[in-house]
């Protein structure tokens, strides 16, 4: 077989297991909870005439509000499935299929025909990603800004077109009001660019100009949002990253670590914090012995890499928070196109493939697992308020909540939707149903993990 064949079926096969964890199973794994529901209501109120200029509100109450773009994003989803949930079943498709266009294209260009095929194998086992993958929020739309990002960046290193700027820009301000965690990103592609600037003797006023407006552009939306509010998101913005003081700082900066350890496992096995700075130690200096033999783009790109490997630690203090394990998604393209680079470069070619078996022996079982149905996801919540719908009256009843912490969430939208009333909405003279998770003895068992306790005055709809 020539080699260009064989490289092609490597990438071939390595995209296919991707999609394969991303859409084997999609309708009975894609959730429906807080953070869906939160940007389906102002979905609702757009196709009324009600528009927004902000988006979901980071982590609680006392978050800041990122922009309107995804809740935006979503309307021409949710609007061909009548503004019903599986709207979003459409959104996840297609974001992992843009996701892997875009990945083949660009880091093509950037490192080669043979990196495609790796970084592709070490992203479609990674087993947090497999869940984030597929989860209809902002954060899955990083991996794709993010290299859109990188190839912009490499584009203005090629040619100093003013479009690559605005491009640049655009991406830059859009990704960002995904997740707060882009702000790496923009502090790599700053540090890229200084370091280009610094190697070309040339700084374009101009074209920076250009790039700052197509980034503030996006934040128009927040803008107008404060102008209107006495600038409260501004303010709650300030207080959440400076409100919690030292004592906070030094907690997460001992507490961010094991959280990177966990996001990182699938690369050594185990959530170990030993195993996790030694993975963190072993990307930082491979990094510096990539920028060591390296030219063209790589140099301002491992510079970059370096130094906000660096800073990781350092930003996660000022948050003053223990962090999620997705606040750690864009960190997985820098270490895993990093280590494939090295390795591709210094012909250690077969090593890799040895590495890359090991991490699908690894990862098989673990991955597996997470192609199977979840029994909270919007499948098991539409099957209840549909089986409600269906076998009684909306008229006649009530619906309030007796579940585990935090399984409330996404209910009440499905039951808008399909006209049931909450208590806190309805006559509280009517008969009480109740959302029991999980059911007990005597509950309707609509599922393993979710029922109804229906009262026995109820009567049933002739159902044929």
């Amino acid at each position: 077989m020539k080699p260009e064949l064989k490289i092609a079926l490597f990438i071939v096969s390595a995209i296919a297991l991707f999609l394969a964890f991303r859409f084997w199973n999609l309708d009975g794994r894609i959730i429906f909870d807080w953070d869906q529901e939160s940007y389906a209501y102002p979905l609702k109120a757009i196709t009324q005439g009600d528009f927004t200029l902000i988006g979901q509100r980071t982590t609680h109450e006392r978050g800041f509000f990122l922009g309107p773009h995804f809740t935006y994003l979503m309307l021409p989803f949710y609007a061909a499935a009548s503004m019903h949930p599986w709207g979003s079943l459409g959104a996840v498709v297609f974001f992992n299929l843009l996701f892997a266009g875009a990945g083949v294209f660009i880091i093509q260009r950037l490192f080669g025909w043979k990196a495609v095929g790796f970084f592709f194998i070490f992203w479609a086992l990674h087993t947090y990603m497999i869940q984030y993958d597929i989860t209809p929020w902002g954060p899955i739309l990083l991996p794709t800004g993010i290299l859109a990002t990188l190839y912009c960046l490499y584009m203005i290193t090629k040619k100093e077109h003013i479009v690559w700027w605005l491009m640049l820009g655009l991406i830059c301000g859009f990704t960002l009001q995904m997740h707060f965690q882009f702000v790496f990103i923009l502090a790599f592609a700053g540090i890229f660019l200084m370091r280009h600037w610094y190697d070309t003797k040339r700084v374009p006023w101009r074209n920076i100009g250009v790039a700052f407006a197509g980034f503030a552009f996006m934040f128009l939306p927040l803008l107008i949002f404060d102008l209107r509010n006495d600038f409260f998101n501004s303010k709650a913005f300030v207080n959440f990253f400076f409100g919690s003081g030292t004592e906070g700082a030094i907690k997460a900066w001992n507490n961010w670590m094991p959280v990177f350890a966990n996001f990182m496992q699938p690369f050594f096995g185990s959530p170990s914090v030993p195993l996790g700075l030694l993975f963190y130690a072993v990307v930082l200096v491979t990094a510096i012995g990539n920028l060591r033999r390296s030219k063209g783009f790589r140099v301002p790109f491992y510079t970059a890499a370096i130094i906000v490997w660096i800073l990781l630690p350092v930003f996660f203090a000022i948050y003053g928070q223990r962090p999620s394990e997705y606040y750690f998604i864009f960190s997985l393209p820098i270490a895993i196109l990093t280590l494939t680079d090295a390795l591709l470069r210094t012909r250690a070619e077969s090593l890799l493939y040895v590495l890359a078996a090991v991490y699908l022996l690894i990862n098989a079982q673990p991955a597996l697992r997470k192609l199977e149905t979840n029994p909270y996801g919007l499948q098991a919540r539409e099957e209840l308020v549909h089986y409600l719908d269906t076998y009684y009256d909306p008229k006649t009843y009530i619906v309030s909540f007796d579940v585990e912490l935090g399984r409330e969430p996404g209910f009440r939208y499905l039951m808008d939707y399909y006209g049931i009333v909450t208590h806190d909405k309805g006559d509280n003279s009517l008969p009480l149903v109740q959302v029991k998770i999980p059911p007990k003895d005597g509950d309707v068992r609509v599922s393993d993990r979710m029922g109804l306790q229906i009262p026995p005055q109820l009567q049933k709809k002739d159902v044929q």
